[in-house]
């Protein structure tokens, strides 16, 4: 075909068509928003997911917990953390029994076991052990009264440790009497006086922190509880003093050549035989130190009226104190418990020295009960100085005799006045202006710090005790006050299955669920 054909040709003389630029799809709109889009959401994702793992990695480091029960049942309070981070000392805690049966045994178990992590953690001298006692059978040799399940803390410069029974020591109970008891006391006051538990509570902090200040204090006072002579057990009080880092030994008065000046305290606790010439001597000497004092005696007197003991007497006599025969009643309704005129509230006296250390509640009062009363002879004689530090209420009470006839009533009564329950004589030296004081207490009754007064919550004689012990040892400042915690309140604790279900819904649920929504929402705008 000819070349002039060619372009005759339906096709020839067709115009030919420009072709269309091609798209440049980074450049669109539907590319730009969604892929903007997706970066977003694989940004988050991964940024959910780091915090997830990172938040695991410091959980699985560091053990971090938070306690969200009411009252913080398992935070150490600021008394006890202070105490444990300023500790110079090396302390071995103990239990008698592995962590998961501590975990799962009770609330003051955990409770107990939580403590001792944190003081692990606050301060690296405290260690923390599981012993089992089936396999380590050496173990309970060392220790006085070990149990499974029981802890032991141990201090290595002193090597004074203590044992709790975790239970026994720590779970209190609130009855509808508004005292608080232990289990075993507890059981008792519901099966034979019909009070029910109100509250829970632990000492646990308490106990463990007394515990801590009495193993580790390189100094401590030294308490000598006499016998001989037939002294009453005082076990309670005892048990008081070395919760409170006191250090209380037995001393037989009546075999020892003489009184130690090791001890800076001494009791003498309602004997039932009089004290023979030479032990009054020993006490006398003792006192004296030497002429540099510094030394205390604390005397309890015996109710009982077969008790005749006239050398000790006079011996008081001497110091301008006299403990006289027969039992204070107080009159007046207002202050005694009916209908037991000799069981009252008594007065601490504001006057004294021993007030002002007392940490008072001012709805609880000291109470007395088959109390003698201490007569100061002086008040000021030579070198003594004598005044009262419980005593009774107005001038309402009387004193009912021993050996009092049958039929004797309040109107038969010699005298009636105020009465001290309580009562001190200090003999002063001078160094300088500087005073040094031996003392004598003098109480009227061997009951005034029994366990029944001093666990009360609504009763001082526990604060008496204490301010008494500590004010004339030089010891003050050592007390503790710390609130029971309860384990009635409202709590918001955490198993194991809910720990797993909430892992489970921030690693997983939430992060699948952030990343279909990131796909649907991408998939719409790729769309429009």
């Amino acid at each position: 075909m000819s070349e002039e054909l060619k372009n005759n040709t339906p096709e020839a003389a067709a115009p030919k068509k420009e072709k269309k630029p091609r798209k440049n799809i980074f450049n669109s709109k539907k590319f730009k928003h969604g892929s903007l889009s997706v970066l977003f959401t694989v940004i988050f994702v991964v940024a959910i997911v780091l915090v997830n793992v990172i938040l695991n990695l410091v959980l699985d480091r560091f053990d971090v917990e938070v306690d969200l029960t009411e009252g913080g049942i398992y935070t150490i309070g600021e008394e006890m953390e202070s105490f444990i981070k300023n500790s110079d000392s090396k302390v071995n805690m103990y239990f008698a029994t592995d962590e998961e049966t501590l975990e799962t045994a009770g609330s003051v178990f955990r409770q107990t076991l939580e403590f001792a992590k944190k003081a692990a953690e606050m301060n690296s001298g405290y260690t923390l052990q599981y012993v089992d006692l089936l396999t380590n059978p050496t173990f309970a040799e060392k220790y006085v009264d070990v149990t499974a399940g029981s802890m032991i803390i141990e201090c290595e410069e002193t090597g004074r440790y203590r044992v709790f029974d975790i239970v026994g020591d720590f779970l209190r109970y609130t009855m509808s009497d508004g005292n608080s008891y232990s289990y075993s006391e507890a059981s008792m006051m519901s099966m034979y006086y019909q009070y029910t538990p109100v509250a829970e509570t632990s000492i646990a902090e308490q106990e463990l922190l007394s515990g801590l200040m009495s193993i580790t204090k390189v100094n401590p006072v030294k308490i000598g509880v006499l016998s001989g002579f037939g002294e009453t057990p005082c076990s309670d009080l005892t048990a008081l003093l070395e919760k409170n880092s006191y250090i209380v030994e037995t001393l037989d008065i009546d075999l020892a050549q003489s009184v130690s000046e090791d001890f800076d305290v001494l009791i003498l606790n309602a004997p039932s035989i009089d004290y023979s010439t030479d032990a009054v001597n020993k006490l006398d000497t003792w006192l004296s130190n030497g002429g540099m004092y510094g030394k205390n005696l604390v005397y309890f007197a015996a109710t009982s009226s077969t008790s005749s003991t006239p050398n000790l007497d006079q011996f008081l006599a001497e110091w301008g104190l006299q403990v006289d025969e027969g039992i204070i009643y107080q009159t007046d309704p207002d202050y005694f418990y009916y209908p037991y005129m000799y069981y009252y509230r008594a007065e601490i006296s504001e006057d004294s020295e021993y007030y002002s250390s007392m940490q008072l509640d001012p709805a609880a009062s000291f109470h007395a009960v088959g109390v003698r009363p201490v007569k100061l002879l002086w008040e000021e004689k030579s070198n003594f100085v004598n005044t009262p530090i419980v005593r009774t209420y107005g001038e309402t009470s009387v004193i009912c005799p021993f050996g009092a006839p049958e039929g004797w009533a309040i109107d038969d009564a010699a005298d009636k006045g105020q009465f001290n329950v309580i009562a001190e004589s200090k003999k002063i030296r001078y160094d300088g202006t500087t005073p040094y004081y031996s003392r004598i207490i003098a109480c009227g009754s061997e009951n005034l710090f029994i366990r029944d007064f001093l666990s009360a919550t609504n009763y001082n004689n526990a604060e008496v005790a204490i301010s008494v012990f500590n004010t004339i040892s030089g010891n003050a400042g050592e007390s503790i006050k710390i609130t029971p915690k309860s384990f009635t309140a409202t709590t918001y604790e955490i198993n194991a299955s809910q720990q797993g279900g909430i892992a489970i819904v921030f690693i997983v649920i939430i992060p699948v669920i952030i990343i279909i929504t990131g796909i649907v929402v991408w998939i719409r705008r790729k769309r429009l």
